[in-house]
């Protein structure tokens, strides 16, 4: 699937700041599919160009401002690119949890035991003995109190 991204910058009107500054917002279209976030940059209603979605004129304030944006610009795209070589869908909820900074929680060693013994079981009588699961789910046990003793917590893991 081809994904569609459009990235816009604008002033929101309605937000304006007691000093009358407009919050610059940064809005990524995925697909149809919009995400917003403000980009925690602020300016005066004149000097703001919506058609080029930039800071007008030369002014340091405005240089400052249109390369903060062309960062986050860059930043969408980066993303975009990192997506892609992790081999994960360019959607929006896979850009947002990537902005958002959240990520896949890491297996831990329990749940991995466990998944190799739901496997096990799901092969007895075919490729392992009704004793070698039996033997793997002490293991688990052993495994899962020698864990709670040493580190003194208490770990959720579905035991059979």
């Amino acid at each position: 699937m081809d994904t569609k991204i459009s990235i816009l910058f604008y002033a929101r009107r309605a937000s304006t700041t007691t000093d009358n500054l407009l919050p610059i917002y940064l809005r990524v279209t995925i697909n149809g599919q919009r995400f917003e976030i403000s980009a925690k940059r602020y300016l005066e209603a004149d000097k703001w160009s919506i058609e080029s979605g930039k800071a007008r004129g030369n002014t340091d304030e405005a240089r400052g401002i249109n390369a903060y944006l062309d960062m986050l610009k860059q930043k969408v795209y980066n993303f975009q690119k990192v997506l892609i070589q992790e081999g994960k869908p360019v959607t929006l909820e896979t850009f947002k949890d990537k902005w958002l900074g959240k990520s896949e929680r890491p297996q831990m060693l329990l749940q991995i035991f466990q998944q190799h013994n739901d496997q096990v079981t799901q092969l007895v009588g075919k490729d392992f003995a009704v004793g070698t699961l039996k033997r793997y789910e002490t293991s688990l046990k052993h495994t899962r109190s020698f864990i709670q003793w040493k580190y003194k917590a208490e770990w959720k893991c579905r035991l059979n």
